[in-house]
């Protein structure tokens, strides 16, 4: 099955290709699903509905995840006419105001998401519980990114123990939507906050499925990885259990992932 999507918003056209493909064995039924997302928002919606289909009991296990080339010369050509690429030297993510400016990052990520069930028939060790995935879109109004943030934060917000919990970030650099994250986190004092994108750049596609694997890593070391960030927005954190957090400038995602209690020494 093939089909494609589109949609405006904020006077821009938005727009996603996909496709779906089971192969068949000879009874008829499906034995493996293929999946193929292209758009900005598409390493959120692949995790999104790989955790979709699991829950649902239509898949078992999933290999999710994308690559962004970030020497593509057409994509640096539009991420400079746009004014979204950062010039000069190199600062941290939160240290790019007032003008701002992203590092465009060549990135790879892919994860295997699994039922406990399978795992555990196959003698793997899970290491976290991806637990929800929520997403949204916001235009370019000022406080929008703000506000959806919010938003998503209402819906997960019961299962998280602010105590144990930490935001890894994908925060771009560009202005105004990074200044807008930071107000939202800097309401949630209690969360330690890491940017991805001040160690790796940013990469549209896989940088949501680079951010759950990097909290898989953290949780699996028993402690998040340092603060790199002269302004003091990035604290010392006690205990770990790492949530991602919106990985692109138009569109915000958060997921929820639980681990087994550990900590930092």
């Amino acid at each position: 099955m093939r089909a494609g999507a589109a949609s405006r918003l904020g006077g821009e056209q938005r727009g996603i290709d996909f496709e779906l493909r089971d192969r068949r064995r000879g009874d008829g039924e499906a034995d493996l699903s293929f999946l193929r997302l292209v758009g900005n928002s598409a390493g959120i919606d692949a995790v999104r509905i790989a955790l979709a289909r699991i829950t649902a009991g239509q898949s078992d296990i999933t290999l999710v995840g994308g690559a962004h080339n970030a020497e593509r010369k057409d994509m640096l050509m539009l991420y400079e006419f746009g004014g979204y690429a950062w010039e000069g030297e190199f600062r941290p993510v939160w240290e790019r105001d007032p003008d701002g400016g992203f590092a465009s990052g060549s990135l790879g990520a892919f994860l295997v998401l699994e039922a406990r069930e399978h795992a555990q028939a196959r003698g793997a060790s899970p290491i976290a519980r991806l637990s929800t995935v929520v997403s949204e879109r916001s235009d370019r109004s000022a406080g929008a990114v703000t506000a959806s943030l919010q938003k998503m934060w209402q819906q997960i917000a019961g299962g998280v123990d602010s105590a144990k919990a930490a935001i890894i970030s994908g925060a771009t650099g560009a202005e105004p939507a990074t200044r807008e994250e930071r107000a939202f986190l800097s309401d949630h004092a209690e969360l330690a906050v890491r940017a991805s994108g001040t160690h790796i750049g940013h990469a549209p596609e896989p940088q949501f499925a680079m951010n759950l694997a990097i909290a898989a890593l953290a949780v699996s070391k028993g402690h998040l990885f340092s603060a790199c960030d002269d302004s003091g927005f990035e604290r010392t954190m006690r205990t770990t259990v790492p949530m991602p957090s919106r990985p692109c400038t138009m569109r915000e995602t958060m997921a929820h992932r639980r681990t087994r209690p550990k900590f930092c020494q």
